[in-house]
């Protein structure tokens, strides 16, 4: 009888959870464990509550320390890991990037840790496949109480992270917007500030440029009909300079039309005009669009080629929707994009809609490689492939120049580079480019663009790290970031220089020029600002950071020779047709066109005031500069400035800020006091404002919005409310909406600090 009681002590009883409702357990009876149920109705008892099932406490604990095991373990993986990682903090866990050559991180490196407040999570690697992804995440959020956000864990209890970037207006900029460069200069912008509050000489002379250019903007844009978009068409002759200054121009660094087959369209179009239909017409009028800016005429053609991209915008929205959703469709949505950043139409918002573009694109299927979709020619998979690495090419530089994430990665998608071909190569023939693909050291119309597009994801990564808001700032990091970056750069170049000698495929009818390889480079170096900006700011009172300030400084140097700006240009110099294009570019065109120049600009000016006549020296992969170069240098952006105006562009307000920051280094040259160097900064803004007023008027007279014996007076209205002439310094470089001075935006952004900035250089 011993060992029967004991072992029916040892074993308990399982107790069955309550279902029946409080009253019914205590009478009880049977309950049909309704609210209320049916005996509490009978006896009219309002009352009628259930209790919540009872779990023993020590199988509760049980459970939940099994559900806490399995989250850290984590699941079985799905796949192998692609070796990218995934860094964070106890607050929060940030995409990351992939070991970078040379590193001594290692791929094999699959343990996750769960940090404590005071440790770090160390590095992981991300499964590629979406259901294992799925799977970590929903297991760590159900243990450790996060909630999930794209691909960013944020705990719930989390210290909110630093800003890490700036408000202007209805904006948000962040790190790698330009014009966080501008917040350098708080004794120009100071003194701009001081001189619209007291509406002095500059104050007026600004306002009568800002009025005048507000009628020419005024003037460009036309109202539109959609019965309008096969009409104003120019002349055929005019029209084949145009479409071959695209395609010498733009087409080799992103890859949007097929040359032959756009060609033969286009002469068909003009054997019989009436037959064509609305998405050929509207394709040769954005590619003529495009082809206006590299004209030393560009500013007749502006108004032009403005009407052209809002007709193709009209098209985008008429009905039926769907109908856009070919490969002609996203040729024409990339042209736009484009359209609307090099030829001033909206360019602050592309990154907006570079969004929607993508989304067509996958709606398309683009992001998956034609291999796993039906079977394909070379000529379909091929175009499928050069417009998903175009597109995502424009969705990266687009998010750069707004401050934003490109907020895609290579989680998303799977399609190959294009193959290394010329156009003519795409036959008709099924696709073979990938069981035998062509030879990667022949030059050919996409060589360059697949040597860009090769570290398209390390700088989406980039950008990701540096314009997140949650990443954690580490410089340990910045450095080996960089270290990749110049390895990719210096590859670039190399590559590049080494198909310059080489004679095209004959089969080539538009082979790549100097102007698509310093258009790449552009695009390539530009990424040392992105990545070095956020903390320059900091090497001119910590020598910690002074690499990241050479680098910028150098990679300053490197982009301004590209557009001539090193005064080593003689007057009777011939120019190589490539590189004359490339340089008109800069002159024409906007958005990288002219905000990577402006950065460049901050950079150099910033570093002249600095140095005061101590030389700089270079870091091997860019040349040095001595003060001396940098004057130069400073000198070449003031008059490049300058024949942006005569070129069209209706702010004047870049020529006066580059005019005030040459006049702060000369009044530090000459030993002058703060009061002395404010009013010979604010003579030379006068100056600066007194020159681009008569060319604005040049420019009105032109457009025909003043008669020849007209005033400035007799066109502005001075009427207005004053609220409306306020300058906006920082808003862009159009700065032509409200004011941003008294708002203090630029004491608020990179250098928080004023108080710490070097007297020496802002007395």
């Amino acid at each position: 009888m011993a060992p029967e009681n004991s072992v029916a002590a040892s074993t308990k009883k399982r107790r069955r959870p309550a279902v029946a409702c409080e009253r019914c357990r205590q009478r009880k009876i049977k309950c049909d464990t309704q609210s209320p149920c049916n005996n509490c109705t009978k006896a009219r008892n309002h009352t009628c509550t259930y209790v919540s099932t009872h779990i023993p406490k020590s199988r509760a604990l049980k459970s939940r320390q099994a559900t806490t095991s399995e989250a850290q373990s984590g699941p079985r993986p799905l796949a192998p890991a692609v070796g990218k990682s995934i860094t964070s903090s106890a607050d929060y866990i940030t995409p990351s990037f992939e070991p970078f050559p040379g590193s001594s991180s290692s791929p094999s490196n699959t343990h996750t840790s769960i940090a404590t407040p005071a440790t770090t999570v160390s590095h992981t690697n991300w499964p590629r496949v979406g259901a294992n992804k799925l799977e970590v995440k929903q297991s760590q959020d159900h243990a450790l109480g996060f909630r999930s956000t794209g691909c960013i864990l944020v705990s719930q209890d989390a210290a909110t992270p630093p800003i890490r970037g700036s408000i202007s207006k209805t904006r948000y900029f962040g790190q790698s917007h330009w014009m966080n460069g501008a917040s350098m200069f708080p004794k120009e912008l100071g003194t701009l500030v001081n001189e619209e509050a007291d509406q002095g000489e500059l104050f007026q002379a600004l306002h009568k440029c800002k009025l005048l250019g507000r009628k020419l903007k005024a003037q460009r844009i036309q109202p539109i009909l959609s019965t309008q978009l096969g009409e104003n068409m120019p002349s055929r002759q005019d029209a084949d300079v145009l479409v071959e200054n695209y395609i010498n121009t733009f087409e080799g660094i992103f890859r949007i039309v097929h040359i032959p087959t756009f060609r033969a369209d286009y002469q068909r179009y003009w054997q019989d005009v009436n037959s064509a239909t609305d998405a050929l017409v509207l394709l040769i009028k954005l590619c003529m669009a495009l082809g206006s800016t590299v004209r030393d005429d560009s500013d007749d053609w502006k108004p032009t080629a403005m009407q052209w991209v809002r007709e193709a915008q009209v098209w985008l929205m008429l009905p039926p929707e769907k109908s856009r959703l070919t490969l002609q469709g996203i040729q024409i949505m990339c042209l736009i994009l484009l359209c609307k950043s090099v030829v001033g139409l909206g360019q602050d918002l592309t990154w907006v809609l570079t969004g929607a573009v993508v989304r067509n694109a996958m709606y398309m299927g683009l992001h998956r490689d034609p291999k796993h979709l039906a079977k394909m020619t070379t000529y379909a998979a091929e175009m499928r492939r050069r417009l998903w690495a175009t597109i995502m090419e424009l969705n990266l530089q687009f998010a750069t120049e707004a401050g934003g994430l490109p907020l895609i990665s290579e989680l998303d998608y799977d399609t190959e580079l294009p193959a290394n071909l010329d156009d003519e190569q795409l036959d008709d023939e099924p696709d073979k480019t990938r069981t035998s693909p062509p030879s990667e050291s022949a030059l050919t119309q996409s060589t360059i663009f697949i040597a860009l597009a090769k570290s398209l994801p390390f700088r989406l990564r980039l950008i990701n790290d540096v314009n997140n808001f949650r990443s954690v700032e580490s410089y340990d990091r910045t450095l080996e970031i960089n270290t990749t970056l110049s390895e990719t750069c210096q590859e670039f170049s190399a590559k590049m220089n080494s198909l310059i000698g080489k004679k095209p495929s004959p089969t080539a009818t538009a082979p790549i020029n100097s102007c698509h390889v310093l258009f790449g480079e552009m695009l390539l170096y530009r990424f040392f600002h992105t990545l070095h900006m956020p903390v320059v700011t900091k090497a001119f009172d910590d020598p910690k950071y002074y690499f990241s300030r050479q680098i910028c400084v150098s990679s300053s140097l490197k982009l301004s020779s590209m557009w001539g700006f090193n005064g080593t240009k003689s007057p009777n110099e011939v120019l190589d047709p490539g590189v004359a294009s490339f340089r008109r570019l800069a002159i024409a065109g906007t958005g990288v066109f002219r905000n990577i120049p402006a950065l460049s600009l901050f950079i150099l000016s910033r570093e002249l005031l600095e140095q005061r006549g101590t030389s700089a020296s270079g870091l091997g992969l860019f040349p040095a500069a001595t003060n001396h170069d940098l004057r130069v240098h400073l000198e070449s952006f003031q008059a490049w400035s300058l024949e942006r105006i005569k070129a069209g562009e209706t702010s004047v307000k870049e020529h006066c800020f580059i005019s005030a920051l040459l006049a702060h280094t000369d009044a530090l040259a000459q030993g002058l006091d703060a009061k002395a160097i404010t009013k010979f900064m604010i003579d030379k803004c006068t100056e600066s404002v007194t020159l681009t007023l008569g060319i604005l008027t040049d420019l009105a007279e032109k457009a025909g919005i003043m008669g020849e014996n007209a005033n400035v007076e007799g066109v502005v209205d001075y009427n207005d409310d004053m609220a409306a002439f306020s300058m906006d310094w920082n808003s862009g470089l159009d700065w032509e909406n409200g004011s941003l001075w008294k708002s203090g935006w630029w004491q608020m952004n990179i250098m928080p600090n004023l108080d710490d900035f070097n007297p020496g250089v802002c007395p």
